[in-house]
C-alpha cells in the first residue's frame, strides 16, 4: 500500500482527480426522497471541506474549484471551514462560490489566500471590502461573474413585475412573482463606486444585477470582449445609451446576451435596431425576451437593421411567440434568410420557434434543423 500511494502513477492520477472540486447542488426536485438526498449531498461536501482544510498536499492540486452551498443558518464554522480549505489552494485559478442566505462578506473567505485567480464567480455581494480585496490581491481576473441577490434589480420592483402572461412560465406563475417579490423588492439599491484600477484585464463580465451604477462602473475602460447583462423593466433605453456611450471603449466587445425584463409591442425592433447601430463589431449576439411575446411581423421588420453589423456570425433570439400561424417553421427559415441577406457573415441563427438555421463554411445554401 505503501508503495501505492508514492508511485508516479497514483501521484499522476491524485493530481488529475483533485484538479476540479466541483460540489455544486444536488439536481433533485422537491420531494422528500429529494430533500434527503440533498441533506446527504450537504454532508458529502462538508466532508470533502475537512479534507482538504486538513490535507494541504491534496488541497494544493486544485485548480478549479466550485461551490454551492444554500444553508438556511450558516454557522460561523461553515464559513471558517470553506476559508481553511481556500488557504491551502494554491493553485487555484477558477473559483465558484454560490452562498446564498449568508451575510458574509467575500473578503473575509479570501484573506490570506495564496492564489492567483482569472476566474471568479460569486452570488456574494460586491462590497467595499470585497472591491477593495479584488482591487489589491486579484487584479488578474479576467472573467467575473456577479450572480448575487442582494440589492434591488434597478427598475425591476416587484410591483412592476406583474404576473408572467406568457404559458411557457405559467406553471410556476406564483413561485416566480414570489421570488421576485421577495429578492428585489421596490427600492432602487445603489453599491460603493470601483476604483478606476479595478479589474484592468477583464475581458469576460457576467452578471444579473440590473444596477445601473455597477453597469456603468464595470463597462467603460475595461477590454471586455464578452458580457452577459440584464435589462431591467424600465432601463432598457439607459442602459443601450451607455453601450452608445462607451462605443470606443467597447470595440473589442464581441459576444454580447442581453436578458431582456422590458415588455412592449415595437421593443424587439428598437433593440435590434439600436444594438446594430451602437456595436457594429459583434460576432455574436444573443437575447432572451422574458415578458415580451416576440411576433414573427416584429422579428422580419428587423431585417433593415443587420445591414448595420459587420461580422456578425451566431443570433440567437429566445422568446415565446405570439402567434398561432401554421407552418411557422417555414416562415422562420423565410425570416433568417432574409436577414442573411442583409447580413452576409451570419453563419448560425437560432428563432424564438426553435428553428436552428445555420449555413456551413464553404456553402452558399443555408440548412435547417
Amino acid at each position: 500500500m505503501l508503495f501505492l500511494s508514492t508511485s508516479p502513477s497514483t501521484k499522476l492520477l491524485f493530481r488529475r482527480l483533485y484538479r476540479t472540486i466541483d460540489l455544486t447542488a444536488f439536481p433533485g426536485g422537491e420531494t422528500d426522497d429529494d430533500q434527503e438526498l440533498q441533506s446527504k449531498y450537504t454532508r458529502c461536501k462538508i466532508l470533502c471541506l475537512k479534507t482538504l482544510s486538513s490535507r494541504p498536499h491534496l488541497a494544493s492540486l486544485v485548480r478549479c474549484f466550485r461551490l454551492t452551498m444554500h444553508a438556511t443558518h450558516p454557522t460561523l464554522a461553515l464559513w471558517q471551514l470553506i476559508h481553511y480549505s481556500l488557504l491551502h489552494m494554491h493553485t487555484l485559478s477558477s473559483l465558484s462560490l454560490d452562498l446564498r442566505n449568508t451575510l458574509g462578506d467575500l473578503s473575509d473567505l479570501l484573506k490570506s489566500v495564496p492564489f492567483t485567480l482569472r476566474s471568479l464567480q460569486t452570488t456574494l455581494p460586491l462590497t467595499e471590502p470585497f472591491i477593495a480585496y479584488l482591487d489589491q490581491h486579484q487584479s488578474d481576473i479576467t472573467e467575473l461573474s456577479l450572480r448575487g441577490y442582494s440589492g434591488a434589480l434597478h427598475g425591476l420592483g416587484a410591483g412592476q413585475l406583474g404576473y408572467f402572461e406568457s404559458p411557457l412560465f405559467s406553471p410556476w406563475t406564483d413561485s416566480l412573482n414570489t421570488f421576485f417579490k421577495s429578492v428585489f423588492g421596490e427600492e432602487e439599491w445603489h453599491g460603493p463606486t470601483l476604483p478606476s484600477t479595478f479589474l484592468p484585464k477583464l475581458s469576460t463580465f457576467r452578471t444579473s444585477q440590473g444596477r445601473m451604477d455597477l453597469l456603468k462602473e464595470v463597462l467603460p475602460g475595461r477590454p471586455i470582449r464578452r458580457a452577459t447583462l440584464p435589462l431591467a423593466q424600465g432601463q432598457t433605453q439607459t442602459t443601450l445609451s451607455l453601450l452608445c456611450k462607451i462605443k470606443e471603449n467597447a470595440t473589442d466587445l464581441k459576444d454580447l446576451t442581453l436578458m431582456v425584463y422590458e415588455s412592449g409591442d415595437h421593443h424587439s425592433l428598437m433593440l435590434i435596431s439600436e444594438i446594430a447601430e451602437c456595436l457594429p463589431q459583434l460576432e455574436a449576439l444573443q437575447i432572451i425576451f422574458f415578458m415580451e411575446r416576440v411576433t414573427l411581423d416584429t422579428l422580419e421588420a428587423t431585417s433593415p437593421s443587420f445591414s448595420a453589423f459587420q461580422r456578425l456570425r451566431c443570433l440567437t433570439i429566445l422568446s415565446n411567440l405570439a402567434t398561432q400561424e401554421e407552418a411557422i417553421d417555414e416562415r422562420a427559415r423565410k425570416i433568417a434568410d432574409m436577414w442573411y441577406e442583409h447580413c452576409r457573415s451570419l453563419q448560425t441563427i437560432i428563432l424564438p420557434s426553435g428553428l436552428v438555421w445555420f449555413r456551413p463554411d464553404g456553402e452558399e445554401k443555408a440548412r435547417t434543423i
